[in-house]
């Protein structure tokens, strides 16, 4: 049954070259698609805490807000006082000095980041990020800090500004958004306060609109991986059982050899199976080398990458033993062999 495996093969190779190429690219670009796909959610995470060196900034954070925060797994924050005049916002000195104002400091790439403590001179030249955690009513002050004196002698009123930064947005989001919906002190809640502000507000706030982007970049990849999946399938089905037709007579002479029809169905198996795995083996090369193209885009493309091929290999061998069961009931059909 080897032997008349292999023949099969030899005898099939040549005609399939042109299709099994095609198979080839269309199963790289299926498996790439969905990838892809998934490798942007889980890319949102990184992307959203590049965005801000904190995930939200409250101001005057009411009681309820404290007990939220006091659940959150918070790996840095901070705790200010500020007044405000017309056209500035005044930090006191000595707490700056005390916990440092961070920001986020870029290296070679989109993910490669790390927060550095700003200087205060540096603070007050650019205070876009920290400006942008206040409410929209601060949006076209300046930052200034001043003095313990100084800002004693200003004669407004005190309010407190407490920023953090979580761990992980994924795990804390249900509580993150309920601390956003939650009243301060003056009875506003955070998305109310940021309501008109078109800028970043966090990495929270970052987080929430990237899931939106990347959901649909995830969608359309997934989308494309299944429609190139079809194609692929489709293409290799419609080729082999074309051929079926013509193998009935060989596979009725192995029968009246006495060749059991156990091994009959064996030796379809492994030679379709072949037919499937040539191309699959290629298009994971493909993919493989191809994902190093994305690493401008995605955080790691190759990061849980067993998730898509799993899935992809369980609908590529769905495809398989579909076809597997289409060919063996033209070729071994009882009816047709007697006559």
């Amino acid at each position: 049954m080897n032997t008349f495996t292999l023949g099969q093969l030899k005898y099939r190779i040549f005609d399939y070259t042109r299709i099994l190429t095609v198979v080839s690219m269309l199963f790289a670009l299926a498996l790439g698609a969905i990838t892809t796909g998934i490798g942007f959610r889980n890319s949102i995470e990184n992307a959203a805490h590049a965005q801000s060196a904190y995930t939200m900034g409250i101001l005057e954070p009411s009681n309820q807000q404290k007990r939220l925060i006091a659940k959150l797994k918070v790996e840095k924050q901070g705790k200010y006082k500020l007044k405000a005049t017309e056209n500035v916002v005044y930090l006191n000195k000595k707490q700056v000095k005390d916990v440092p104002l961070q920001m986020v400091k870029f290296n070679n790439s989109l993910y490669n980041i790390k927060y550095v403590n700003q200087s205060i001179p540096a603070l007050e030249k650019n205070s876009n990020e920290i400006m942008s955690l206040l409410p929209t009513s601060y949006s076209k002050h300046r930052l200034k800090v001043v003095g313990q004196n100084a800002f004693v002698g200003i004669n407004t009123k005190n309010k407190a500004l407490f920023l953090f930064r979580v761990k992980n947005i994924t795990n804390d989001y249900a509580l993150l958004q309920k601390l956003e919906n939650t009243k301060n002190k003056d009875g506003v809640t955070v998305a109310e306060q940021l309501a008109a502000n078109t800028s970043v507000n966090g990495s929270f706030s970052s987080f929430k609109q990237l899931k939106t982007i990347f959901g649909g970049f995830e969608f359309i990849g997934i989308f494309l991986g299944v429609a190139f999946l079809a194609m692929l399938a489709s293409c290799l089905m419609f080729k082999i059982l074309s051929g079926a037709f013509a193998d009935v007579r060989r596979y009725q002479l192995l029968a009246k050899l006495g060749v059991r029809k156990r091994d009959l169905k064996w030796a379809i198996k492994k030679e379709i199976g072949i037919l499937f795995v040539l191309p699959g083996a290629l298009g994971v090369v493909h993919v493989m080398f191809g994902l190093k193209l994305f690493k401008a885009l995605l955080n790691d493309p190759y990061y849980a990458i067993w998730i898509p091929f799993t899935i992809f290999g369980l609908l590529y061998f769905g495809y398989y033993a579909g076809m597997v069961l289409m060919y063996e009931r033209i070729v071994l059909n009882k009816k047709r062999q007697s006559d």
